[in-house]
């Protein structure tokens, strides 16, 4: 921080690094690309797909995929959905899975924007848990840009945002990272490095 003459100034880059959001229990998240959201038809049901592929089905079954692994522990697929609903990575449009001309599925692809870090390091961020918990409240409270409500009436179980510090993942492997803050960082030594 900088004492000005009546003022004290902050820049962005000083503040990230002096953080204390980690006193709240900041994390930053991080996962295996890709994450995928599949509707399957329900069979039993009539299932078209007309000439202008135009798709109409009753979905049967919803799966969640991490890195091609099926995700089926009922916490990892609330963990996924949260991720893919509230987190940073980028969604693909609808993708039809077809078989002999039949709709097997519906497939939407959560993905960073580039693989980099993923290639580099076997994982990337998808979202910090104070994004998660802001997109969602945003959800809740905001309409048009416009603040509807000051409080979000839910029920507290529906909002798992809470990772046990034990997890180790079956299928959707996480990375938890709790930055700490240096306070002797001083901008013009520590950049670039």
């Amino acid at each position: 921080m900088k004492e000005e003459e009546k003022e004290y100034t902050l820049t962005p880059i000083s503040a990230l690094a002096k953080s204390e959001m980690y006193l709240l229990g900041e994390l930053m998240i991080g996962t295996e690309p890709d994450l995928v959201f599949e509707l399957v038809p329900d069979r039993t049901k009539e299932v078209s797909v007309n000439e202008e592929n135009f798709a109409s089905f009753t979905i049967g079954a919803i799966n969640i995929y991490s890195n091609d692994r099926q995700v089926t522990n009922t916490f990892e697929i609330n963990t996924a959905f949260l991720l893919m609903r509230y987190g940073d990575w980028d969604c693909s449009e609808p993708t039809g899975i077809m078989d002999n001309g039949e709709l097997e599925s519906v497939r939407f692809t959560f993905s960073p924007k580039e693989y980099d870090n993923f290639n580099m390091q076997g994982f990337d961020f998808i979202a910090t848990l104070s994004s998660l918990v802001t997109e969602i409240f945003n959800e809740q409270t905001v309409y048009d840009s416009e603040i509807k409500s000051i409080d979000m009436r839910i029920n507290s179980r529906l909002f798992p945002i809470n990772i046990p510090d034990e997890y180790k993942g079956e299928a959707l492997p996480l990375w938890r990272i709790s930055p700490q803050p240096n306070y002797e960082f001083v901008e013009s030594k520590n950049m670039g490095k």
